[in-house]
């Protein structure tokens, strides 16, 4: 099975940019596609018979492939279709999936993931309208890679296709502006590896099973990223196994590198790095801060199990409580900027359930605890004694009625969750655990 989108007819393709793939029988599965998607997928092309190079976008090519049934992934568009940055290019796929998008039937995963593609087309047209035009006619876009030539004077390390050295004073080479991919210039049009920073943008999900190793059988005994032949026998390259996805990897595509692994820290609280494959420790750099993670949802016994886990996230729900004040304080929004203190973890005062990697690695090292502990001093500060608009919003314990002015974030305060007054929590155990407000609504209704 192939498929192309370009004029070679080695691939199987044919003038005018029409798609031809064998099926597993040897049928003609273009033949045997519904006719909106060959409709769909020669607009797609249509700038290829106006003289305009063909928009051949990785994510384009799986798209069409998956419409038309097309089950092989060959990883990279043909050659001398690498390049879809130009604006005319990205209007045409945009109109091409309008069109998609139109024809798919309402409320289903089809439709929805056209719709996001549409969206993220959109988003880089606009980026494209935007962007200088010697940066625009500078950047190469490869498998989703923004790739941008270097100086020759600026050196590098390896080639992440060949493993060749990059010399900078003597030798072409480009970095990815999103993920760090670097590679020779002559090494472009070889790329098999889609950019991190696209996977994470279109799901930005970790895989918390722990090494999923299935076999080199598996893999047909090929690496699984460029698909060279890999066994343990001599003269073949080496089989590396990555801990993140499990498959196998050629020394070309994994270098050793170690990274924290998202399941063991999960599942057994582990920190110990691991080998993974360059796409992998891609991956997982850039979700690093990505706040992804539902400690509630995974492992639910680690807020037992870590009582530092358990002090972070009270004092995350307080903090969330403090927000309400500060969106109606001028003056914390303004003058002091207080919620300006979480902007390493905007998360925090969204919502207090969700985590990412570096919190979590942040937490282990004793970092996490006592910054977010300041931040939350600092907060309660400006409520309690710094701001009288906010110490309006204060009660006194409808019990004892003495003491200081009560907040819902504090830790001797009890908040009945039904009628929301405010009272001691000594004085709610006194009274038998009854919410004496609560009491005085059923008396009152009977």
């Amino acid at each position: 099975m192939f498929t192309g989108l370009i004029d070679d007819d080695s691939d199987g393709t044919a003038s005018g940019g029409e798609v031809f793939s064998d099926g597993e029988d040897g049928e003609d599965m273009h033949s045997t596609a519904p006719q909106e998607y060959k409709e769909a997928h020669q607009s797609l092309n249509s700038s290829q018979t106006s003289g305009q190079k063909p928009f051949c976008h990785s994510a384009t090519i799986h798209d069409i492939s998956m419409a038309l049934h097309i089950k092989d992934d060959h990883f990279a568009p043909p050659e001398g279709c690498f390049d879809a940055s130009t604006i005319e290019e990205l209007e045409t796929a945009v109109e091409s999936y309008k069109k998609l998008a139109r024809m798919a039937t309402p409320h289903t995963a089809q439709a929805k993931d056209l719709i996001r593609k549409l969206v993220q087309l959109r988003l880089k047209l606009l980026e494209a309208k935007d962007e200088p035009v010697e940066n625009l006619a500078n950047l190469k876009r490869v498998m989703g890679h923004l790739l941008l030539e270097k100086s020759w004077g600026s050196a590098h390390g390896y080639c992440e296709k060949c493993n060749g050295h990059i010399m900078g004073m003597v030798q072409s080479w480009l970095k990815c502006e999103a993920c760090g991919f670097c590679c020779h210039k002559r090494c472009l049009n070889l790329i098999t590896r889609t950019c991190a920073n696209l996977k994470v943008s279109e799901n930005p999900v970790l895989n918390l099973t722990i090494c999923p190793e299935k076999g080199l059988h598996v893999q047909n005994y090929r690496c699984m990223e460029c698909r060279i032949a890999i066994g343990f026998q001599p003269g073949m390259h080496e089989p590396r196994l990555c801990d993140y996805t499990g498959a196998f990897y050629c020394d070309h595509c994994h270098w050793n590198d170690l990274m924290v692994i998202p399941s063991r820290l999960l599942n057994n609280w582990d920190f110990e790095p691991k080998k993974v494959c360059r796409a992998s420790k891609q991956f997982l750099r850039l979700m690093l801060r990505k706040p992804v993670l539902c400690i509630q949802n995974i492992n639910p016994m680690l807020f037992s199990y870590l009582s530092e886990l358990n002090d972070v996230r009270k004092l995350r729900e307080e903090i969330l409580v403090m927000k309400q004040y500060f969106l109606e304080c001028s003056d914390a929004l303004r003058t002091d900027r207080l919620l300006c203190q979480l902007s390493e973890r905007q998360h925090f005062v969204e919502n207090s359930d969700m985590y990412s990697m570096q919190d979590l690695i942040d937490l282990a090292n004793d970092v996490l605890l006592p910054e977010i502990t300041k931040i939350h001093v600092n907060f309660s500060q400006h409520v309690r004694t710094d701001c009288e608009k906010c110490q309006k919003h204060g009660r006194i314990c409808v019990v004892c009625n003495t003491g200081d002015l009560l907040f819902p974030f504090d830790f001797a305060a009890f908040v009945c969750p039904k009628c929301e007054i405010i009272l001691h929590r000594d004085c709610y155990l006194q009274k038998n655990q009854r919410c004496p407000g609560c009491s005085r609504n059923r008396v009152g209704d009977s």
